[in-house]
């Protein structure tokens, strides 16, 4: 059996699973390489565990801000994703809501936003699970219609069952003299509570509105503009006149997809860019440099809103990573743990 996955903390992190610093935790998700953006100001604390066995990775957690989430899926299993009560959002046009599932095929991009504090339960499954319950199903078109990324609303039994299944085999691996029997017994009730799930996979209720779909793809097409201007402060006209919409049409598609207005995401990320150049860079820059470089021409503003969201001030973070920054050259690649 695998040893359970580890997990790379913040200095500051109180435990073992509990993060502080979101380029800790998107390396710590299985099977994924995510980047999460903070949405609103206030510290975060995120509890993970995760483990693997057997090819199932299997990932618990909680969070307490909003957060922006893009990235791809692992490339070779399917994804499924169970949100805890209070979860509230949109993940790929699809409304988060924990009584429904996240299904996806592998290889793809999670791209939306989930809001509120929320907890999750990811099954990152291996395609033979997938590829038998299509065998089970005796129906040729089983695994073609579980291609791509699905919103499911499975039975409220059977979605407990499932839930309550990896929960007893995620709490296998940390309680003492749990033999390879027992985990292997747990993995089976699990893989056929997931059968039990996707046995009822309706076709149906995966047809979304199409204005909700255009909404989703103005809204992604918003966003590639906003990351390709990198440092230039982009305005809500200029991607008005970019994408052809109307400015009210534009920030509803963008905060119902995205959970925020397009003008303060592109905020957002090019203060999340700055904090990684000054982790990264420590005393090969400075705080100056960073900022105007990133389009914030009014360093006391940019300070306050870098303090709001991040918890300390620009120079603080960058004075934590001056010394090792001198130590080991200009540039350091972030350390790597388990993948999400």
């Amino acid at each position: 059996m695998q040893e359970p996955t580890s997990v790379i903390r913040d200095e500051t992190s109180a435990a073992p699973g509990h993060f502080r610093d979101l380029d800790d935790l998107n390396h710590a998700i299985s099977g994924s390489d995510l980047e999460l953006t903070q949405l609103e100001s206030g510290e975060l604390d995120v509890e993970a565990l995760s483990f693997d066995f057997d090819g199932l990775s299997v990932d618990r957690g909680k969070i307490n801000r909003n957060m922006r989430i893009r990235g791809g899926l692992d490339a070779k299993r399917y994804s499924l994703a169970i949100f805890h009560p209070g979860a509230r959002g949109r993940l790929n046009g699809f409304v988060v809501d924990p009584s429904n599932l996240l299904f996806s095929s592998p290889g793809l991009e999670l791209d939306g936003h989930l809001r509120e504090s929320y907890g999750w339960t990811t099954l990152v499954i291996p395609a033979a699970w997938i590829e038998a319950a299509s065998m089970a199903a005796r129906d040729t078109g089983f695994l073609v219609s579980l291609t791509g990324f699905r919103g499911l609303y499975p039975d409220a039994q059977k979605l407990q069952d499932l839930f309550r299944a990896s929960e007893l085999l995620l709490a296998s691996r940390f309680q003492p003299g749990q033999g390879r029997e027992r985990e292997e017994q747990l993995c089976l009730c699990l893989r056929d509570a997931l059968g039990a799930v996707l046995s009822e996979f309706d076709t149906s209720s995966r047809k979304m509105v199409s204005g909700t779909v255009s909404q989703y793809r103005v809204a992604r097409r918003a966003e590639r503009y906003i990351r390709e201007g990198g440092s230039e402060n982009v305005s809500v006209d200029e991607l008005c006149a970019e994408l052809r919409v109307s400015r009210r049409y534009l920030e509803y598609a963008f905060r119902d997809s995205f959970g925020t207005s397009p003008s303060r995401y592109s905020r957002l990320v090019r203060l999340h860019h700055v904090r990684r150049r000054l982790r990264r860079l420590g005393a090969a820059t400075t705080v100056t440099t960073e900022a105007l470089d990133h389009g914030f021409t009014h360093l006391g503003w940019f300070s306050t809103q870098y303090r709001a969201l991040f918890g300390e001030s620009p120079s603080s973070t960058l004075n934590r990573q001056a010394a090792p920054a001198t130590n080991q050259g200009s540039r350091r690649s972030p350390p790597r743990g388990a993948q999400y």
